[in-house]
């Protein structure tokens, strides 16, 4: 509410300060919605000394860290604090993110957060405003995949199995299936790709690629989608073991991984289908892609969407 410019729009120009106050203006190479992160490019007049990546999967809960950034407009602003959580998983993104106790406020997003060596572990991005040390951020391993794509494609190509949910087998539902590890296939479309390679409702994903798989936690769920489907490069065929409780038998089946469409806008979010908008005639309009047939009702035809 304190910003005069229009959240749906996006911004006409982006500028990037370095830490000695020299100013250049930045392109956007491409961007990713969930969980929001973009790829800016400048051009220098003297080469950087970029900051070394530490590994993010090595992260622990516990240890210290520290956060850079301006929290409302204050430059070099330096705060610390501890790793709170290493894989929170309950905030809607795609993928756990880290949580820490160091203060983040608006203006801290986009800004590094760093271990005790001084080496980046994350991007932060959410803060709760009106609770107390309530950060949260993008780890390492997650931003250096998105960046390689965005920086090849202009945007996150991701891989996807179709309309489907897997789920966490925890120890309720492993004693109540009698299957002691795996993901539970939560929902299957009809007609998308992995109902018609044989996956349905119910099963029970055991083995990707002959390799044991398992999840206790919402965690290592989205863990398993990142790491063996949406980092999976289109074409690329997957084989799965499934049981189906309450059937005898272990059943085998193949499947390819689709190129994920973009997603289109949401809430305050530009999403990442860029629309065409020809001024002459006042007309704008998008892609239509599967998702629209969920958030916007609409039919699965042809045609472009009039935004």
């Amino acid at each position: 509410g304190e910003d005069p410019e229009d959240p749906l729009l996006p911004a006409e120009t982006i500028t990037v300060q370095l830490f000695d106050d020299r100013m250049f203006r930045a392109t956007v190479v491409g961007f990713w919605m969930d969980p929001d992160v973009s790829l800016l490019k400048i051009n220098p007049d003297t080469p950087l000394v970029p900051a070394e990546l530490g590994d993010s999967r090595a992260v622990r809960t516990g240890q210290r860290c520290f956060a850079v950034g301006n929290p409302k407009g204050l430059k070099r602003t330096y705060t610390g604090g501890l790793i709170s959580n290493i894989a929170r998983s309950d905030l809607g993104t795609e993928v756990p993110v880290l949580q820490t106790d160091a203060a983040i406020n608006p203006g801290n997003s986009g800004g590094p957060l760093f271990d005790m060596e001084g080496r980046v572990i994350g991007i932060n991005t959410y803060a709760y405003s009106q609770s107390n040390n309530l950060g949260f951020t993008i780890p390492t391993h997650v931003l250096m995949a998105v960046q390689e794509r965005i920086a090849k494609h202009g945007r996150f190509v991701r891989g996807e199995l179709g309309n489907l949910l897997v789920r966490e087998m925890d120890d309720g539902l492993a004693a109540t299936t009698g299957v002691k590890s795996g993901l539970m296939v939560h929902y299957v479309e009809a007609g998308c790709a992995a109902a018609k390679a044989g996956l349905r409702s119910g099963d029970v994903i055991t083995s990707v690629d002959g390799k044991p798989v398992g999840a206790r936690t919402r965690a290592e769920a989205l863990t398993f989608e990142w790491e063996h489907i949406t980092l999976s490069p289109p074409g690329r065929k997957l084989k799965m073991e499934v049981v189906h409780p309450g059937e005898p038998g272990t059943r085998t089946l193949e499947l390819t991984v689709q190129e994920a469409s973009p997603v289109p806008k949401t809430s305050f979010h530009s999403g990442e289908l860029r629309p065409l908008i020809v001024d002459a005639i006042g007309l704008g309009v998008t892609d239509v892609v599967p998702t629209h047939r969920y958030g916007d009702n609409m039919r699965d035809d042809d045609g472009v969407y009039v935004r």
